[in-house]
């Protein structure tokens, strides 16, 4: 199971990364985690930004009172299944 975990998080990475080459995006990556937990407690204590999925940003920032913000460039969408 961790192992199809790390492959959707490098898959998202990777589509991350390639929408931000056609607009001249540069990312400096603070932390990189492997999950979710304590996240919206980091970000509330701090000026980090995140990218994430929509509906797991609403999540987190709706629990946290953290505002929550669309991509401002193109990404393409992936599917994520669960087992």
């Amino acid at each position: 199971m961790l192992d199809r975990i790390g492959r959707v998080c490098l898959e998202a990475s990777r589509i991350l990364a390639s929408a931000l080459v056609e607009p001249g995006i540069n990312r400096r990556t603070v932390p990189e985690l492997s999950g979710f937990l304590g996240l919206a407690a980091t970000l509330s204590m701090t000026d980090l930004i995140v990218t994430l999925p929509r509906h797991t940003a609403e999540t987190h920032g709706h629990s946290a009172d953290l505002p929550v913000f669309l991509c401002p460039f193109s990404i393409h969408s992936f599917s994520v299944t669960q087992y």
